[in-house]
């Protein structure tokens, strides 16, 4: 049962910590993060390694890729204007497959399940296919950081009177009603713990926030009386009929 919904908007404010630091920073990340990725595909492409290594090389894949998707958001929050964003319809069930594909290393590594609903005819947005999967990739690393050890993930799409709406709900512990407020008051605006979710800065949902933003639409965050949480995108619909 939800007891209710906010609506998270992208906000420029960082607390203590300007913009122009947190580019430059994200700027100096990006070089590392390359190296330690392409040093874990040597690893395994030297020879035999056993599953314990393999395992590890796996793993110092999976942090890489995560931590750069990151620092390629951050980046991108600095850069959105109409002619570098230009909308267009986008068929949001291949959209999440794309997503489900790209993270089914590290949901494995997670002993997590997913389960995805979408109706049997096309459903088509309007947004910015990039932005969305960098979107849906920023609340599915979310889900991941909650949810419990071979727990569920569940995503959907659903047409809502003209709109288009992509759902994903975690079975992370009960946050309070304090703590909820607190979530909504500091998403996007400071990078601290927040209530019943010590590993939420916030900065991933800021960054989503703001791509929401930039292709007129909505991220909204449900609670639910037995724990977890749902975060919704609320996007346009097209009239178009999708032929892929």
């Amino acid at each position: 049962m939800n007891e209710g919904s906010r609506i998270l908007r992208g906000n420029s404010e960082w607390g203590s910590l300007g913009m122009p630091s947190v580019l430059a920073a994200a700027h100096e990340l990006k070089a590392p993060l390359v190296l330690i990725r392409q040093l874990s595909y040597q690893l395994e492409n030297d020879g035999e390694m056993s599953q314990t290594q393999s395992q590890a090389s796996d793993r110092i894949r999976m942090t890489a890729e995560r931590a750069l998707r990151l620092v390629e958001n951050i980046t991108r929050t600095a850069n959105l204007d109409d002619a570098m964003f230009a909308l267009e319809p986008v068929q949001v069930a291949g959209l999440w497959h794309d997503v489900m594909d790209e993270t089914a290393l590290l949901t494995g590594e997670h002993q997590q399940t997913v389960r995805l609903s979408v109706p049997r005819k096309a459903v088509v947005a309007i947004g910015h296919r990039e932005l969305l999967r960098a979107t849906l990739l920023g609340l599915y690393d979310n889900a991941l950081a909650h949810n419990p050890h071979g727990g569920t993930i569940r995503l959907s799409a659903k047409r809502q009177r003209g709109r288009v709406v992509l759902s994903i709900r975690d079975e992370g512990p009960k946050i309070d009603a304090k703590s909820y407020k607190t979530l909504e008051y500091r998403l996007g605006k400071s990078a601290q713990p927040i209530g019943a979710r010590p590993g939420s800065s916030g900065l991933g949902l800021w960054i989503a926030g703001v791509f929401a933003r930039a292709m007129s639409a909505e991220l909204t965050v449900t609670r639910h009386r037995r724990g977890g949480m749902t975060f919704s995108l609320d996007l346009p619909a097209s009239g178009q009929l999708s032929l892929i």
